[in-house]
């Protein structure tokens, strides 16, 4: 087969276009370095790239309130939570206990709920409402202002999804003989 060739540069490249590609991207990247060099960041990085890529690791509205540790930490809450909802459905059930009393069911499914989209959205909501974080060093306070509002609509969010999920999955199981 034959080689892809740079038409820039001129260079023989091996028929990968993963290859081709991520070779004339650089030039692409040299050239805005040089007509550019205002986006530039003193380690080499285009600066807008850079900006975008840290409100994706950021969630872009706001910041994360939570470091990996503590979303392990949601998860497993989150797992164990479960785990006891179906245990104590299953209880339920096998009791043959009034429908009505399945209400109680809302409590371990929005746990569960609640440890999932934490995780998930990587905002403790409770952090979120009183304006902290958690990033694995311990608890410290946000200092601006628009990350604050901004966790706290989530932190808020966060409650009323987890509620609405524990209440509807109480709900369903209601209705089943």
């Amino acid at each position: 087969m034959a080689d892809y060739v740079c038409p820039l540069c001129k260079r023989r490249i091996a028929r990968d276009l993963v290859l081709f590609l991520k070779h004339t991207d650089q030039h692409i990247i040299d050239q805005i370095k040089i007509s550019h060099p205002e986006w530039v960041e003193t380690d080499g990085t285009c600066g807008p790239c850079a900006e975008y890529y840290r409100n994706q690791l950021t969630m872009g509205n706001g910041q994360l309130n939570i470091g990996p540790h503590e979303r392990q930490k949601r998860v497993a809450f989150g797992v164990m939570a479960l785990g006891a909802g179906v245990a104590l459905t299953a209880f339920l059930f096998l009791t043959s206990a009034a429908p009505a009393s399945r209400w109680v069911l809302a409590l371990p499914f929005t746990g569960a709920a609640l440890g999932f989209i934490q995780a998930r959205k990587k905002t403790c909501a409770f952090l979120a409402i009183a304006g902290l974080q958690n990033m694995d060093k311990g608890q410290s306070a946000i200092t601006e202002a628009e990350a604050v509002k901004a966790l706290k609509g989530r932190g808020y969010l966060i409650l009323v999804q987890a509620v609405a999920t524990g209440v509807i999955s109480a709900g369903l199981l209601t209705l089943l003989p």
